[in-house]
């Protein structure tokens, strides 16, 4: 009898137990520190608290996102709700801007930016989490080892920028001090010496050095003749400013002698030098609207050994010419009356008062030979021949057996 009244005790305690354990099974996810829900359940059950705006819930929906826990691991997310929770106040707040500070500082799911984590740390600090004490630690040394390599990288590229600048003045220097010294040497016909100390110079860039080696080549001067050499180094000169060059290398174009065959650059170049007063541009851009092209080079006749002067700009191949017979003619353009007249005196002259080509006889510009000065139509009626000067007579030379009009004295 006591034995059946032991063993009906013992079975209404472990019915009570197992009720209990239901009951509170019911109610709760976890029992003894066993997990009842899976971390997918937990997510969605976040997720909604988050949604109606439970903070704590923003804070773990933010952590399952950062692990990977019951959903996709995706940073931006994380950033995400942890900025939501950030609105808030309270310790979740607070350790959300903690967690925005490592983000920005290790540039998950945002851009790397030292000094917004420094912020969404010392906001945390000042919330009361004194835990982020140390990722502000962290950023500071970060920012000042980035300040201190900013700081050289910046003073590594001014001492390059110095140098480059100080070796650029060298080089200027030298330079010049090339083309001096073979300008120099050139005028004192040390041809020889003068002429590696002019390429070096023109080479490096010297405008006036290009200048005097198109002359040293189109003369010869311690070199042989280069004639196209000389109009490519008078073309280059020209390009740098140099407004001794602009007839030799409109004169260039003109020929296609050293480049290819162009009356536009020709014009432009006679044109610069007509701007700057030069007179022999004005006469060879007469003669090219005329349809008359004055030759690049004719060789000198009284040439000595190792140098050729070559003051008027023509181009011939024959080198052995002999001098040729002369003759004054009345000149064919004014008939001898050393007058333009008619349509000659419309043609189309550089205006030296309106600054502009002009063909009309209001402002038609040309060069008097009797008074020496520079007119306007509008002004007086000088209309005297550029081609004879107003003398009414030209100079002829016999060439391969023909009379033509000696281009050297116009």
């Amino acid at each position: 009898m006591k034995i059946l009244r032991f063993y009906t005790r013992l079975l209404l305690s472990l019915l009570v137990v197992g009720i209990s354990f239901a009951s509170f099974a019911e109610n709760d996810e976890t029992f003894f520190g066993f997990n009842l829900a899976t971390d997918e359940e937990i997510f969605a059950n976040q997720l909604e608290q988050a949604k109606k705006g439970n903070v704590d819930a923003m804070l773990t929906l933010g952590l399952y996102y950062y692990q990977g826990k019951g959903v996709k691991q995706n940073y931006g997310s994380a950033v995400s709700w942890w900025a939501t929770a950030t609105r808030f106040k309270g310790n979740s707040a607070a350790i959300a801007m903690n967690n925005l500070g490592c983000c920005y500082r290790d540039g998950l799911g945002v851009r790397k930016d030292l000094s917004s984590a420094k912020m969404w740390f010392e906001k945390s600090i000042a919330n009361g989490y004194d835990e982020a004490k140390q990722g502000l630690d962290e950023v500071n040394a970060a920012l000042a080892e980035e300040k201190a390599l900013k700081e050289k990288r910046e003073n590594d590229r001014t001492r390059r920028e110095n140098e480059q600048k100080r070796q650029a003045r060298a080089r200027k220097e030298q330079m010049e001090n090339d083309y001096q010294n073979g300008h120099a040497l050139r005028i004192n016909r040390r041809y020889d010496e003068a002429l590696p100390l002019l390429i070096r110079a023109a080479e490096g860039g010297h405008a006036y050095a290009m200048y005097d080696l198109g002359v040293a080549y189109i003369n010869g001067q311690g070199c042989n003749l280069n004639i196209t050499g000389s109009a490519k180094w008078f073309i280059k000169a020209a390009e740098a400013g140099v407004k001794a060059a602009y007839h030799y290398a409109g004169t260039a174009y003109a020929n296609g002698v050293g480049c290819d065959k162009d009356f536009s650059k020709a014009r432009h170049w006679y044109m610069k030098g007509i701007y700057e007063g030069d007179w022999l541009c004005e006469q060879y851009y007469g003669d090219l609207q005329r349809g008359i092209i004055r030759p690049y080079y004719v060789p000198s006749t009284s040439a000595t050994s190792g140098s050729t002067s070559n003051s008027s700009v023509a181009h011939s191949a024959d080198k052995q010419q002999e001098v040729p017979q002369t003759r004054t003619v009345p000149c064919t353009r004014c008939n001898g009356t050393g007058m333009l007249t008619g349509r000659e005196k419309f043609r189309q002259r550089y205006d030296g008062e309106c600054g502009a080509l002009s063909c009309s006889s209001e402002h038609v510009f040309i060069n008097c030979k009797v008074c020496g000065k520079y007119h306007c139509s509008h002004i007086d009626n000088h209309y005297h021949c550029d081609k004879c000067g107003g003398t009414g007579k030209i100079q002829q030379v016999k060439k391969y057996g023909h009379w033509v009009d000696d281009v050297a004295n116009h």
